[in-house]
């Protein structure tokens, strides 16, 4: 008996969320090796496999599942923006998905930070100083206690004391950086004195 295809405004399929996770990784893998990959073209492609989801869709579902693997500690694909109204069934096939990745992709994936530490030189400071970003509002349609949930079964792919050594590397970097940037100010304000101080 075949499967009902389903309508455009019900919740995701297991079988959708498994091809669209399945896209993301393919996507995230790319991205975390340093390999090109273009976007819109595995949106046109898992479009034709998902006749009842939009491109659009498909894209907004590629935020939720950032916004959910955010949710959890893990890294995501920076080119899409978390979503957080992702369906509660994203947390265990994520976690699933994790567990079973091939074990380079994992250790890149519970690595939060990938950006070199060393602040570039020399500093722009129009690239330093920009507006503040709007702060979206905290809200999760998945209760907390679930996110927690399964954050915590996720402890056994996370190095904790490499990602707290890494976590205290990119802090001193950002001193360090806040710094630089202070003392070249100061400098091209005439105040060398200072900037040296």
């Amino acid at each position: 008996m075949a499967l009902r295809e389903p309508t455009p405004n019900e919740d995701w399929t297991d079988e959708e969320l498994r091809l669209v996770v399945d896209d993301y990784f393919a996507m995230l893998g790319k991205e975390l090796a340093g390999e090109p990959y273009v976007k819109s073209e595995h949106r046109r492609s898992l479009a034709r496999r998902l006749p009842a989801r939009t491109e659009g869709s498909i894209e907004f579902k590629h935020q939720n599942i950032s916004a959910a693997l955010e949710a959890l500690g893990l890294d995501y694909i920076d080119g899409y923006k978390p979503r957080r109204n992702f369906q509660r069934a994203l947390l265990p096939l994520l976690y699933d998905r994790t567990r079973t990745e091939h074990s380079s992709l994992r250790e890149s994936l519970v690595t939060p930070y990938r950006a070199a530490m060393e602040p570039t030189t020399p500093i722009d400071p129009e690239a330093v100083l920009v507006s503040p970003p709007l702060r979206e509002a905290a809200t999760w349609p998945v209760a907390r206690d679930e996110i927690e949930r399964w954050t915590l079964r996720m402890a056994d792919l996370v190095d904790w004391r490499e990602r707290d050594a890494r976590a205290r590397a990119l802090g001193l970097a950002g001193e360090e950086f806040v710094v630089r940037f202070e003392q070249m100010r100061l400098e091209s304000a005439g105040q060398s004195a200072l900037a040296r101080r």
